[in-house]
């Protein structure tokens, strides 16, 4: 299953090349905290913020692959 590192711009030429139907990848991005408030002695403290998966990259990547 090809992985790692595939995007919208990519996936069709994965998807052409290997034959594959099913492919992993991650599209994670770094979500800064959404907190009305943060101690200030916390501010800065990377524990606030976390990765989530982008919705719309996803549709993207579908619409890349299926457009094909």
């Amino acid at each position: 299953m090809p992985g790692s590192g595939v995007r919208s711009n990519n996936i069709r030429q994965l998807a052409d090349a290997t034959g594959c139907t099913e492919f992993h990848t991650s599209l994670r991005e770094l979500v800064f905290s959404q907190m009305d408030f943060i101690t200030p002695a916390f501010k800065d403290d990377p524990e606030n913020n976390h990765y989530s998966v982008n919705a719309e990259k996803v549709r993207e990547l579908r619409r890349s692959l299926e457009n094909g």
